[in-house]
């Protein structure tokens, strides 16, 4: 397995990695490149499509998130000095 996938920086996140077939597994495959693998196509679009919606998720996740970072609301107090008699009881 050695020298089969090659580990790459993430171009737009530094701190992780992405795996990719190297030449050589290529080779061994019997391909010349990636896009010649059986059904490439189809398991790339199936890939995007996870992908996308992935992103849509944490999308409607982090605009959750926006929401409940505003500025607390005012509670107004409606009973207009009206008290509870049993409040007022000490026990």
């Amino acid at each position: 397995m050695r020298g089969l996938i090659e580990k790459v920086v993430k171009p737009n996140d530094q701190r992780s990695f992405m795996y990719k077939p190297s030449f050589e597994l290529l080779s061994y495959l019997g391909l010349s490149k990636i896009e010649d693998a059986p059904e490439y196509e189809k398991v790339k679009n199936e890939f995007e499509k996870i992908n996308e919606q992935a992103s849509k998720e944490e999308d409607a996740l982090n605009n959750t998130s926006n929401d409940l970072d505003d500025e607390p609301q005012k509670i107004e107090n409606t009973d207009n000095g009206n008290r509870n008699e049993s409040s007022d009881a000490r026990v």
